[in-house]
């Protein structure tokens, strides 16, 4: 369990509504830790479509369907 901001995000939880999307093949979610927010969450996210069009689509779809605190804050594209 990752502690966001005093909110508690699930890594599981958000792995499978990132998967909802059509576009994600896999998610691998990171946690780092800052002494103030406490954890910010990092992700390494391959896409079936790698195109620059896709990845922004993504990241639409993400703000329309997670929490804001949920939505990591670094994404690495595969």
């Amino acid at each position: 369990m990752f502690n966001v901001a005093g909110n508690k995000v699930y890594p599981e939880e958000v792995k499978r509504l990132m998967k909802k999307n059509s576009t994600v093949v896999s998610v691998e979610l990171f946690s780092d830790y800052n002494d103030i927010f406490g954890d910010k969450i990092r992700a390494n996210i391959t896409l079936s479509d790698t195109s620059p069009a896709a990845r922004e689509s993504f990241k639409v779809w993400c703000r329309k369907n997670l929490t804001t605190y949920k939505i990591p804050e670094k994404v690495v594209f595969f």
